[in-house]
């Protein structure tokens, strides 16, 4: 019997393990200082109200990192983008492409 129980007691243990550590890995990641400034226009949840504003949510990091450096070097033409751009380090837009990347 008291086998029995601790086998019992092991197994809810174990569930109550596994579920908590689901719920924490589905925590939505911090939105970094930075996005902010995205999301007057992309959304904060990276969808844009504007058909003319892309969503950034899904993206691929690496697409979105290129873009940015892209309106920054002015190789993609854009006034307003590359003004919002124009002080975003190299870190800052990796963390940026990040964020709407698992959005």
């Amino acid at each position: 019997m008291l086998l029995r129980q601790n086998k019992t007691l092991l197994s809810v243990a174990i569930a109550l393990s596994v579920l908590s550590s689901a719920a924490f890995a589905a925590e939505p990641e911090a939105k970094p200082l930075k996005a902010e400034m995205c999301f007057g226009c992309h959304g904060e949840d990276g969808i844009s109200l504007s058909p003319n504003i892309p969503n950034l949510a899904g993206q691929k990091s690496e697409y979105l990192v290129k873009s940015i450096n892209d309106f920054k070097k002015g190789a993609r033409k854009n006034s307003l983008m590359q003004s919002v751009v124009a002080d975003v380090s190299d870190e800052d837009a990796k963390e940026i492409a990040d964020y709407f990347s698992n959005l």
